[in-house]
């Protein structure tokens, strides 16, 4: 599989596993104020339920030191948050930071500042306009100039009747989804979850082959 899927906003253990089963490469937990938001205590229980190889992330907007604090106590792999947080470069070594812009007129400078501020370069998060979680599609061909020269994680809008057409038109070097699997605001259906990553999947192996005939070729 050519691109990472990550499921994000799980809060139980039913969601955790049908993202799990259905092979999703990375989970996400909101500790932002968010109809998915969960507590460092139940996030760390969860936690013990991800298996190896699965990329565990740990989502913000910008992060409150006092709760960072406490999320920075489990086993994240990965925090995201808004390019806006200003506090990156303090996280414990070992520790990923992957920051998340919007789309918008100014994605290209906004995408560079991010990469700016990653200690070790890796790829950005975009997200619709006024951020995740909202259901919104972004501008794809604005995000497919940028994915073209850098490594985008495609988020804002998906679900499984449209991530494959996204992936073959942004190219991405990961899908990122919230309520494209999900029944009602924070209520994840493990039957979404699964068509989604199964589409994912797929795409991303075409994709994957559309590259090499073009490098072949």
């Amino acid at each position: 599989m050519s691109v990472a899927i990550k499921i994000c906003g799980l809060k139980d253990s039913r969601s955790l596993a049908a993202a799990v089963d259905a092979g999703a490469t990375a989970v996400g937990f909101v500790f932002a104020k968010s109809p998915r938001q969960i507590a460092p205590t139940d996030a760390a229980s969860l936690l013990r339920e991800v298996p190896p190889g699965v990329t565990k992330v740990a989502v913000f907007r910008v992060p409150d030191p006092a709760l960072l604090s406490q999320v920075l106590e489990l086993d994240f792999d990965l925090i995201q948050a808004s390019v806006d947080w200003l506090d990156s470069n303090s996280l414990p070594r070992g520790t990923g930071f992957m920051p998340s812009v919007a789309d918008g007129e100014q994605l290209l400078p906004r995408f560079l500042e991010a990469m700016s501020a990653q200690a070790i370069p890796g790829p950005v998060h975009v997200d619709a306009p006024g951020g995740g979680g909202l259901g919104i599609l972004p501008d794809h061909r604005r995000i497919a100039a940028v994915a073209w020269r850098y490594p985008v994680v495609l988020a804002g809008g998906l679900t499984a009747d449209n991530v494959a057409a996204a992936i073959h038109s942004v190219r991405p070097v990961g899908v990122d989804v919230s309520s494209g699997v999900e029944l009602s605001r924070g209520n994840k259906d493990p039957g979404l979850i699964a068509d989604f990553v199964s589409a994912a999947r797929e795409a991303g192996i075409e994709a994957q082959a559309r590259r090499d005939a073009e490098v072949a070729g």
